[in-house]
């Protein structure tokens, strides 16, 4: 069984050690980190070679933790990253993977995605 290279970023210890510990005992994930979201990072990133990115997340991101994730989005653009939120029972799913260029694929991407309804706002 090939494992996942999972790298671990946080900004708060709590939510680091939690997915930590979640994901420590899997048998098919190689858990990297966790490691602060700090310039450090995109060292780290580039020498451990993840394959998936969990952001452990509070709601209000500081300033500099923004830029560093733009810099992960930038330098890796190709590596699904996964932001988990500390105080929301939910995850955002960032990626820039690309997909063929047939219409087939592109109609099932567009049936295939789940929808959030902004109609309220």
């Amino acid at each position: 069984m090939e494992k996942r290279r999972v790298a671990i970023l946080g900004a708060k210890q709590l939510l680091d050690e939690s997915l930590e510990h979640l994901l420590r005992g899997l048998d098919d994930v190689q858990l990297l980190g966790p490691w602060v979201l700090d310039q450090r990072v995109l060292a780290r990133l580039t020498a451990h070679s993840p394959q998936i990115i969990l952001l452990a997340m509070p709601d209000e991101l500081p300033e500099h933790s923004i830029q560093i994730i733009g810099q992960i989005m930038e330098r890796f653009p190709e590596l699904p990253l996964i932001q988990v939120y500390l105080e929301k029972n939910i995850v955002r799913f960032h990626s820039a993977q690309t997909l063929p260029a047939r219409s087939a694929e592109l109609i099932d991407l567009i049936r295939n995605l789940p929808l959030t309804d902004h109609s309220n706002e």
